[in-house]
């Protein structure tokens, strides 16, 4: 999904600017030092994969394209459908949902894992974002 390619491009743009800032510190140039050079060049076509895979997300968010469910649309009780099984909802986190399971421990199954969802009767549709 777009969202989670989003979040892994932009960590590790954040795992190179560390990196060009440790070099920076040191006193290496892009001109001294070949992977110093090579991790600005990285660094760029990141920013612009980024910059496209946004403007992607955005427009599909305009449209009725994909939409991600989130910590205000789902609250304890409520059900989720993931991977065709449905699974309570224990509690809404930031990133993810806290779900029941038929044993005696809890999943965590992030947002964009999640193709349907049902309010507490488990009949009445939930629509992310309403």
């Amino acid at each position: 999904m777009i969202h989670r390619r989003i979040e892994r491009q932009s960590a590790e743009l954040r795992s190179i600017e560390r990196h060009l800032t440790k070099y920076r510190a040191a006193g290496h140039t892009a001109e001294t030092s070949n992977h110093m050079h090579q991790l600005e060049l990285n660094k760029a076509e990141l920013e612009r994969d980024i910059e496209y895979w946004t403007a992607v997300r955005a427009e599909q968010d305009a449209t009725d394209g994909p939409k991600l469910y989130s910590r205000a649309d789902l609250r304890p009780g409520c059900f989720v459908n993931c991977s065709g099984t449905w699974h309570k909802v224990i509690r809404a986190n930031a990133k993810s949902v806290t779900v029941a399971t038929a044993y005696s421990w809890t999943d965590r199954l992030p947002y964009d894992k999640i193709t349907d969802a049902r309010a507490e009767d488990a009949h009445t549709p939930i629509r992310p974002g309403q």
